[in-house]
């Protein structure tokens, strides 16, 4: 009986340790794990803490500028149209994006897109009470995406969204039936 009291006791103590050890390494993690209801749709109004993001609009090109001075990308270009509002009372310093594809492979913004004219830059600073409005790049294969966006908190205390770019067809007449470009 002795042997079972000191058992329980022991389990009691192990249990205890492995719940506060979880909840430490939870605390530690910083960004958070994203839910289904922190993904927001393209065109709708994303609000994560004080900033409110808007992607107008997204178009797909096969190069930035004119020749011969061009950027040519390894993929394609998916350019964004975001548009930042900061609610706040203090100014918030953002990273460059990354988008997400549906196989859960991430894709890093392009840092230095010469020739997109209205590029947000590389330094994004939204001031209190402002809207910053302008263009990204990525170098992507066509596909669906998902923006990451956040609240432009510290790196361990920042929330993180997301928001769909669907992919659209009829955008590209590459890929457009031959005979559909004839009857235009």
């Amino acid at each position: 009986m002795r042997h079972i009291k000191k058992l329980l006791a022991f389990s009691r103590g192990a249990a205890v340790f492995a719940l506060t050890f979880s909840l430490f390494l939870g605390g530690c993690g910083g960004r958070r794990p994203l839910s289904r209801t922190d993904l927001f749709k393209m065109g709708d109004r994303a609000q994560i803490g004080s900033l409110t993001y808007n992607v107008i609009d997204a178009d797909w090109k096969t190069q930035l500028g004119e020749p011969p001075n061009a950027k040519v990308p390894e993929h394609r270009f998916l350019v964004l149209h975001v548009s930042i509002t900061n609610g706040g009372g203090s100014d918030v310093n953002l990273p460059l994006f990354t988008i997400e594809g549906v196989n859960g492979k991430t894709y890093p913004e392009v840092n230095n897109p010469d020739g997109l004219v209205g590029w947000l830059g590389m330094i994004r600073t939204v001031k209190a009470s402002a809207t910053e409005q302008g263009y990204v790049a990525f170098d992507v294969p066509r596909a669906a995406y998902k923006l990451q966006i956040t609240d432009g908190g510290e790196p361990d205390k920042e929330k993180l969204a997301r928001v769909d770019i669907p992919l659209k067809m009829e955008e590209d007449p590459a890929l457009v039936a031959p005979d559909a470009l004839e009857k235009k």
